[in-house]
């Protein structure tokens, strides 16, 4: 063998290494690219799924609004005790209006009786529609 024999040799192996190579980063390539269009599939598929997050969490801040708000006008509501408090003064006042008529009856009814204008049996019937008992 000679020379020129080894170099022809050395040629031929060279050049199949180069083809196996290129075959194998073909393939490598191609592998690639598939995994490549995997991952594209994988983006659109979460680009869609946070439109969607985007969408509830709008969704979810208009209804932390509406709570917000809700809230403020259910803390500028009266309380209980308030309307109780309320509702004592307004009776207090009633009670004290309608003792105030009272007396002006019972007075009235003293005239009448000392003028002889009704008969006995007249204001002992109106006596007993009194409101408050006489306090002897």
């Amino acid at each position: 063998m000679e020379e020129k024999d080894l170099k022809q040799i050395k040629e031929v192996v060279r050049e199949e290494i180069k083809t196996s190579i290129d075959g194998m980063a073909q393939i490598v390539a191609k592998g690639f690219g598939d995994v490549d269009k995997k991952f594209q599939g994988v983006d659109r598929k979460f680009q869609e799924v946070d439109k969607r997050l985007q969408g509830i969490d709008q969704r979810f801040q208009k209804i932390d609004e509406k709570f917000e708000d809700m809230d403020s006008k259910i803390s500028a509501l009266p309380t209980k005790s308030y309307f109780d408090d309320k509702f004592a003064d307004i009776s207090g006042d009633l009670i004290t209006k309608l003792r105030k008529e009272d007396q002006k009856v019972n007075r009235l009814l003293e005239i009448l009786k000392q003028k002889k204008l009704l008969s006995e049996s007249d204001i002992q019937e109106l006596a007993r529609l009194q409101i408050f008992p006489k306090q002897t």
